[in-house]
């Protein structure tokens, strides 16, 4: 199988760094090639699955203790060598895992051979959510909390906090 630049059948087949590194450089030419000139006009960008995504992906592969050491290398590599633009915000929309299993397996008709190779390992799941409330506490991220108990939050609701988010940076 093919995922991201790297070979693999496991989120842990690829290093975080090696992962992140080909992720990164796609930004990288993206930002170049298609939405730097607009950025650099001042035109409001608003990505889904940007830095934010390797430094929860990837830190997921690590022990705890290195996450900090690992959020700061990712930072260091994409904004600072690789010249992208540091968000002015990130709104990390929190799902516990069980409850993203439970409307994965509704979505499949639960067919659970559907699931690529990060959804159905919740092993790597839990260890990428405690990266992302890591990464969230350690950049100032705002998390917008998706489930209330055991169930989904409407997705009126989560909208409603994230334009509130949103209106509040803008």
């Amino acid at each position: 199988m093919f995922f991201g630049g790297l070979c693999g059948t496991h989120p842990l087949d690829d290093t975080a760094s090696a992962a992140a590194s080909f992720s990164a450089v796609d930004r990288s030419a993206g930002f170049k090639r298609d939405w730097g000139r607009d950025w650099l006009a001042g035109t409001v960008i608003l990505c889904d699955r940007y830095v934010t995504s390797n430094a929860i992906h990837q830190a997921g592969k690590l022990p705890h203790d290195e996450w900090g050491e690992y959020v700061d290398w990712l930072y260091d590599f994409e904004f600072d060598k690789l010249g992208l633009p540091r968000p002015d915000a990130v709104i990390y929309l929190d799902m516990p895992i069980e409850i993203s299993q439970r409307l994965m397996s509704g979505r499949y008709n639960g067919d659970e051979g559907k699931k690529d190779i990060h959804e159905r390992d919740t092993e790597y799941l839990h260890n990428c959510r405690r990266a992302a409330l890591f990464a969230a506490e350690r950049m100032g991220w705002n998390v917008i909390a998706c489930a209330d108990g055991s169930q989904p939050r409407s997705r009126g609701d989560i909208a409603a906090d994230v334009l509130r988010a949103t209106l509040a940076v803008l």
